[in-house]
C-alpha cells in the first residue's frame, strides 16, 4: 500500500509540470513565409516626409513602424506587403524546424524594453492548414518584436538570444553586421 502511494505521488509530481508553458511553441504552423523590406535610414526619412501627402507612403510607414495587425482577424495587411515593397520568401522545411526552436516560450527573470525607434523590416507569417496562425514583426536593430497569435505570453521573447538566432537563420550572409547597414 505504501509503495503504491509513493508511486502515485512520484507520478503525480512528475506530471505536475507537464502543462507549464516553458519551451512550448508560441505558434503552430506547417508553413512559414518571410517578408523583408530593405529600407535605409535616408529612405525612411523620405517616407516620413511623403507620409503627409501620399497614401501609399502612409500605409507603408504604418506597417513598418506600427503594431499592425493587432489581431489575427486583422490580417488584410498581409496581402498588401508585396505591393508596399516587402519581398516574400517561403522558408524551407529545415528553416521552419529551426523557427520552431526559436519561437518557444522561455522563462526570463529580466524583461527589458527598447528605446530606439522600431523599424519592422522583417515579418514572419505562420500558417496552419492554409490559415494564418501567427505573425511576428521583427526589428533586429532594436531587438524588438510584435507577435500576434502566440499561444503563450511573449514579453520575454528575445531575452534568451532569439534575435541573434533568427537573424542568422534569415540572413546567414549578414549575421555579423547590422541589417540597417546592408539596406540599399
Amino acid at each position: 500500500m505504501t509503495f503504491r502511494l509513493c508511486c502515485f505521488v512520484a507520478v503525480f509530481l512528475a506530471c505536475a509540470g507537464c502543462d507549464r508553458p516553458e519551451n512550448k511553441p508560441l505558434f503552430e504552423f506547417d508553413l512559414a513565409e518571410h517578408y523583408a523590406v530593405r529600407i535605409s535610414e535616408d529612405e525612411l526619412q523620405h517616407l516620413y516626409a511623403d507620409a503627409d501627402h501620399s497614401r501609399p507612403a502612409r500605409e507603408k510607414l504604418t506597417v513598418i513602424e506600427g503594431e499592425i495587425p493587432e489581431t489575427l482577424r486583422d490580417t488584410n495587411v498581409i496581402s498588401t506587403l508585396e505591393a508596399i515593397g516587402y519581398a516574400k520568401h517561403r522558408l524551407s522545411f529545415e528553416a521552419m524546424n529551426r523557427l520552431r526552436s526559436i519561437f518557444v516560450h522561455r522563462p526570463s527573470s529580466t524583461i527589458t524594453s527598447t528605446t530606439c525607434m522600431r523599424v519592422f523590416r522583417d515579418i514572419l507569417v505562420f500558417r496552419l492548414q492554409g490559415r494564418i496562425s501567427g505573425i511576428a514583426k521583427i526589428c533586429f536593430d532594436c531587438g524588438a518584436s510584435h507577435l500576434i497569435g502566440a499561444k503563450y505570453p511573449t514579453n520575454a521573447f528575445g531575452m534568451n538570444g532569439e534575435y541573434g538566432q533568427l537573424r542568422t537563420l534569415l540572413y546567414p550572409e549578414h549575421h555579423l553586421t547590422s541589417y540597417r547597414s546592408t539596406a540599399r
